[in-house]
Parts: structure tokens; C-alpha cells; sequence
């Protein structure tokens, strides 16, 4: 091994070794003139004391030099290699341990997890190292705590340590154990990674071999080629907003996966929806078995019956097979009251609108309490509470009395669909409607196309990417493509609106301006049955609830679902600086609120927050990818982190096989410094035997005399 040194920048001192010559060049000592009576008996002793003390003075000058440059390369650390052990030299250690103690870490295999058998041998390892090496413990799971002890120390708290819910930031944990190595000045100096080699964890994001240099990097396995998981990774909810008293649907997926030789695993598993800890419905899910990867899903219905926020989540109930974190997932449903929708509109164009809303003239049951009105009482519906969404149907113009409320409806969250029909005012709408609340003055429509009586328009280049229509990507929630329309308005629009749906013909059907948490969306056809079939196909009714949920004002603030070790964000309201956290195990806290985000979570399941008089909720779920056991290869491994040099240590390493492959550089500081001390101390020597015969008493008595 090379040999190198720990602080390079005090080699600097060696500038110093020019000091000793300049103070010998300033302090010369000039001759002095004295009278004495008989100069020829001090002639010989003169000479012989001149003669030797022209060899003394450069030889004491070259020992303050040698002196003050092994003081600086002491003080650089250098440290070798290539001395053989028996030389008693210093040899401490610096080990950064990255330990993985996340998800997949707890995949028992014949009764042991890979977290106890890392913790068992890493302890052996530990416990080998003497009591001036030091050990920093960083955590996979949260890379920021890495702090140095003595062995001793670190065992401790490795014996404290458990495995967490959390995703593996091995990138981000070798960032921090090479910076911590960086900040020890130990001549051997060492990387371990203790994992069960997942891949996922190894890919997103990679690690930099260059940040780890050329460190050596110890990789200790503690995975096993029969590990297998069967989890639940995902949970949507695909109604885009649970109302009171309407089906919710939910779909569950499940994934299997294996580390290489998987074990037999059951073909199906009993998946169940699961509603304030009581089953609300069941599913039985076919996986396939486990011979490599494998995913199903699984669809639920559930009928909230509060309004409020509902943390629902779905389980196997087949018993666990890999880690149990992952077997369960949460949602969460923000109930709201009834929807209130205003439809504005002129000669009884809207009841076709409020016949679709609400078929049964039932709140309670369709989730829609619709009202019709005039367009000369917009006003008067818009003030004091506002709806929960506004339908502008074929309408002509608004006076100019509703400007200012329908601005302030637009602020407050609330959403408008516009129909056009023959009745509407397209110059209002062009000029002063959209405008004023998009700020959009592109929008421009023409005058009607009509189709030919044998081929009706139908609905094309429909975005089920986006929410509103995201729903019709299964096929079960209704074909869009199947509604026929016979006439369509010619519209232009700019860069500030998207296109959701268009006709067959190219002309936009369905477009949308997005502003903040508002939304306004237009629909190219009339409100009832004078522009095409569409009123009466079986998708029409389904699109109008999508659009109803998607445009309609927020109920209340809401805190987004997040994975754990994340920072739930709050949406909406004003929260305080401080607010009530209860967490899945019931015990309440207060938390202090930053940016409009709690603390991160570190374990999964139902959250609830208190303030004031709201009571919200949300949920945390496993990093998905943590159910994921696939292995990667070392070869990966070796590509990642180069040009570090890595190296493998199985799962059945002992102790002395770790110290083993440990490096074993000595520092040479100490003896550099005893060195120095030596020098110091002949040339001290040198001087006094040098003043001796020229300072005594003798001489300067005769002078005297």
C-alpha cells in the first residue's frame, strides 16, 4: 500500500528549516579588539579552539534544520504500508459503517432477518478494534445522524438499533461516511456497507464513486437468495372526490417479488378493504406464485357515511410473507357534505344539467343538491356561501353586476363549467367572461360546424392522463368515445388553456384553464339534447360527476398522503404554528408546523391533526420500492463506486476475517517527532560543549589583570 499523508498542507513547515540559517547569518558574533599583555601563550590554544569551532557551527546549523523538518513531516501524517506488523508503530482504525436498517432488511429467511445477522456480525467486527480506533454508525434510513465514538460506544447504540419503515438512501449515506472519514486524521481509513445487496436501493438514486474517491469500500452481504415478499404497493382512489352517501372506488395493487431462488408461495391472496379498523369489503387477488415478478390488483366499492376525513387501507389477510410493514396501505378519503352546484341558465336549458347531477331529486344519494337559477340571480346565489361549483349553461350574457362575485367566487376556490349552445353570447364570453376570470384573451369562437347527418362527431385525443377524465382510462367507468354529437362550435385557443378532449374533425370539445386551485373548464356542445345524442349515451352522466368533483370548490384544507420519512404539506386554510399530532398508536403530541410542513413521519399508517375547530387526516405508506427483493450484482456495485476499491465479504464472515481485510498502514508521527527531539537535544550539546572554552573563567581574569 501506497504511503501518503494525512495533513499535506503542514509540509509548508518545511519552509521553516531556512529560519535556523537566517538567525545564524543576523546573530553573528564581530570580533572585538582587547588589550593583553602577552599574546603569545593564548596563540596555540587559539588556533586549536578556531579550528574546531569551524566544524562545529555548520554541523549544530544542519541539526536545526534536520530538526524543523521531521517536526513538519510529523505534523503532515505520514503514514506507510509496507512495514512489516511486528514494528510497534501506531495502526488506529476509522470505520464509517453505512447500515442498511430499512424494509427490506426485515425479510426473514428460516427465522433471521438480514437486520439481525448484520447486527450480529457487525457487532464480532466492532467488538475486534481496539479502544483507539473510532466507528461512525450512519443509517441508511437517515444518513444526517452519523456521529464518531470508541468501539465500545458504537456497539451500544448498534445494540439499540432497530430496522425502519423508511426507503434505503445509500447514496446519500456514503456521501456522509466519506465526509465524515474525511474529518478523522487515522491512517487507515475505511468504508463498510453492511446490506442485503436490493437493488433498488443501489439505483435510485446511484451512488457516486467519485464522491467516495479512493476509499476503500468493505461491501458486507447479508441478503439470502431465497428472500421473497408479497405486498400491498399501491392504493388510488379512482372517484375523484368521496362525497357522502356515494360509492367510493378504490383499487389495491399487490406485487410479488423474490431475491433469486424464491420459496412456494400461494397463488392467490385474500386482499380486504379495511374502514376504522373494521372490513368493509373483501377480493380474492391471483399472483401466479413467485418465480420472478409478479403484480394483480384488486378493486373496492365503500359508501362513506360522515364527512369527514376517513384513512381507509387494504391488507392480506393471508398471513405475512416477507416483511409484514408492507402488507398494508392506507388512503386517504376526504369525505366531504353534498355537493352545492348553482346551474345558470335561461328558458329551462339547465334541468337537463340538474337531471344529470341528481337523477333522484336526492341529495343524500347522488352527492348533488342542485339549484336552478336565472341569469339575473347569479348575484343573489352568489353571495354569503358560496357553491361548491358553478354550471354556465348556455347562457347569454351576465350582467355587469356579477363581474366582481364571480371574481371572488373564482379566489375562493370555486370551479364553473360552461356549456355552449345556440343560446349562448360568444362575444361576452370571448371578450369579457373569460377574461376577466383567466386573464386569457386568446380564446376565440366562430360560428357552429355542423356534422353530416351519417357521421356525427365523437370525442377524440381524450387526456386520461389528466384528472378530470383520468377515470375513463378504465374502460369501466364509460367510453367517452361513444357520445355523438351533431354540432360544434369553431374555437382557437392559446398557450393559457389545455386541450382535454377533442372532436374528430379537430375542433377542441373539452378545454380547461387551470388557475391555482381553480379551475374553469368549457365544453364545446349545448346543455341539453339540441347539439347530438350525448345527453343520452352512458358515459354523459359519469363525465358530468367527474368534471363536478374535479371543478368543485375544497370542502376544507387537506394534508397530502405521504411515505414515510417524508414531510406532510398542508393544502389549504391557515395553520398555526403549532398543531395537535395523534399517530397510528394513539398518542398525541404537539408539533410544530414550518413552511406549511409537519415533521417527517417515521412510521406508517393513520395520522390525525387538530386545530381549532378542524380535525384532518392523512396517511403514510412504505416506500414502495422497499417491497421490491430483487438483488443487484456485485459487478454493478463495483461500476457504481468506482474507482474506489470494493470489496465482498460474505454473510458468514467472522471477526478476524473483517479485521483481516481491514488496511494496516502505521503513522510514522510520533517516531518523526521523537526523532526531531533527539536532534534537538545533540545539537544542544554541540553548543554547549562549542561555548565552553570560549566563555570560561580563566581568560577573562588575565584580560582583567
Amino acid at each position: 500500500m501506497s504511503s501518503v499523508l494525512l495533513h499535506p498542507t503542514f509540509l509548508w513547515g518545511l519552509a521553516g528549516a531556512g529560519v535556523p540559517v537566517l538567525i545564524h547569518l543576523l546573530a553573528r558574533r564581530r570580533a572585538r579588539r582587547v588589550p593583553f599583555p602577552s599574546l603569545r601563550l593564548l596563540r596555540a590554544a587559539e588556533k586549536k579552539r578556531r579550528t574546531f569551532s569551524r566544524l562545529q557551527q555548520p554541523l549544530s546549523l544542519l541539526l536545526r534544520m534536520l530538526a524543523v523538518c521531521l517536526i513538519a513531516l510529523a505534523l503532515a501524517g505520514p503514514v506507510i504500508g509496507t512495514l512489516p506488523a511486528w514494528v510497534p508503530l501506531p495502526r488506529t482504525h476509522a470505520l464509517a459503517v453505512v447500515l442498511d436498517d430499512t424494509l427490506s432488511m426485515t425479510a426473514a429467511v428460516a427465522g433471521r432477518t438480514p437486520f439481525e445477522r448484520a447486527r450480529e456480525s457487525l457487532d464480532a467486527a466492532l467488538a475486534a478494534l481496539g479502544p483507539a480506533d473510532r466507528v461512525a454508525l450512519v443509517r441508511a434510513s437517515s444518513p444526517g445522524e452519523a456521529r464518531w465514538q470508541q468501539p465500545r460506544a458504537a456497539r451500544e447504540r448498534l445494540s439499540a438499533m432497530q430496522p425502519r419503515a423508511s426507503g434505503a438512501k445509500l447514496a446519500p449515506a456514503l456521501l456522509r461516511a466519506t465526509e465524515a472519514l474525511r474529518e478523522m486524521a487515522a491512517p487507515n481509513r475505511t468504508v463498510l456497507v453492511v446490506t442485503d445487496l436490493q437493488a433498488s436501493a443501489w439505483e435510485d438514486p446511484p451512488p457516486s464513486g467519485v464522491a467516495v474517491g479512493e476509499t476503500p469500500v468493505l461491501v458486507h452481504d447479508v441478503g439470502s437468495e431465497r428472500a421473497a415478499n408479497v405486498a400491498v404497493t399501491g392504493l388510488e382512489l379512482l372517484t375523484p372526490s368521496a362525497v357522502i352517501g356515494r360509492p367510493v372506488r378504490l383499487q389495491a395493487t399487490l406485487s410479488a417479488s423474490s431475491a433469486g431462488e424464491a420459496p412456494p408461495a400461494p397463488a392467490k391472496m385474500v386482499a380486504q378493504l379495511l374502514s376504522a379498523g373494521r372490513p368493509v369489503a373483501a377480493s380474492e387477488v391471483p399472483l401466479g406464485g413467485i418465480g420472478g415478478q409478479a403484480s394483480a390488483s384488486a378493486q373496492f366499492s365503500f359508501v362513506p357515511g360522515k364527512a369527514e376525513d376517513t384513512v381507509v387501507c387494504v391488507g392480506l389477510t393471508s398471513g405475512p410473507f416477507g416483511p409484514g410493514s408492507d402488507d398494508m396501505r392506507y388512503c386517504t378519503l376526504r369525505v366531504r357534505p353534498p355537493l352545492e352546484v348553482v346551474v345558470v341558465s335561461a328558458g329551462g336549458v339547465g334541468r337537463y344539467v340538474a337531471a344529470a347531477l341528481n337523477p333522484f331529486g336526492q341529495p343524500g344519494r347522488t352527492g348533488m343538491d342542485v339549484r336552478l337559477v336565472e341569469p339575473s340571480a347569479l348575484t343573489a346565489a352568489l353571495a354569503g356561501e358560496p357553491p361548491d361549483l358553478l354550471v354556465v349553461a348556455n347562457c347569454p350574457a351576465l350582467g355587469e353586476d356579477a363581474s366582481k362575485p364571480l371574481v371572488e367566487y373564482i379566489g375562493a376556490g370555486g370551479g364553473i363549467l360552461v356549456f355552449l349552445g345556440d343560446s349562448a353570447d360568444t362575444g361576452f364570453l370571448t371578450k369579457r367572461f373569460i377574461p376577466t376570470l383567466t386573464s386569457d384573451r386568446s380564446l376565440g369562437i366562430g360560428p357552429v360546424d355542423r356534422a353530416q347527418a351519417d357521421q356525427p362527431l365523437s370525442l377524440t385525443d381524450i387526456d386520461t392522463a389528466r384528472a378530470p377524465l383520468s377515470a375513463f382510462a378504465n374502460p369501466r367507468a364509460g367510453d367517452l368515445g361513444a357520445m355523438r354529437f351533431t354540432k360544434a362550435r369553431r374555437i382557437t385557443v392559446g398557450t393559457k388553456a389545455r386541450v382535454l378532449a377533442s372532436f374528430d374533425n379537430g375542433l377542441p370539445a373539452l378545454i380547461e384553464w387551470p388557475m391555482g386551485g381553480s379551475h374553469l373548464v368549457l365544453f364545446n356542445t349545448s346543455a341539453d339534447g339540441s347539439w347530438g345524442e350525448h345527453i343520452r349515451s352512458p358515459a354523459y352522466v359519469p363525465l358530468l360527476h367527474r368534471l363536478a368533483m374535479y371543478l368543485a370548490r375544497p370542502a376544507r384544507p387537506s394534508i397530502t398522503d405521504v411515505i414515510v420519512g417524508e414531510r406532510p404539506a398542508i393544502i389549504g386554510g391557515d395553520p398555526p404554528g403549532e398543531v395537535m399530532l395523534t399517530g397510528p398508536d394513539g398518542q398525541q403530541q404537539t408539533v410544530p408546523v414550518q413552511d406549511r410542513a409537519l415533521p417527517e413521519v417515521k412510521v406508517p399508517g393513520e395520522y390525525r391533526v387538530r386545530w381549532g375547530t378542524l380535525d384532518l387526516a392523512f396517511a403514510a405508506n412504505v416506500d414502495p420500492r422497499e417491497s421490491d427483493l430483487t438483488r443487484t450484482t456485485e459487478a454493478a456495485i463495483r461500476k457504481a463506486l468506482a474507482p474506489a476499491q470494493v470489496t465482498f465479504v460474505d454473510s458468514e464472515a467472522t471477526a478476524a476475517r473483517f479485521v483481516a481485510l481491514l488496511p494496516t498502514r502505521a503513522d510514522l508521527s510520533l517516531p518523526l517527532l521523537l526523532c526531531a527531539l533527539l536532534v534537538l537535544a545533540v545539537e544542544s550539546v554541540l553548543s554547549i560543549i562549542r561555548r565552553g572554552p570560549e566563555e570560561g573563567v580563566t581568560p577573562s581574569r588575565s584580560v582583567a589583570a
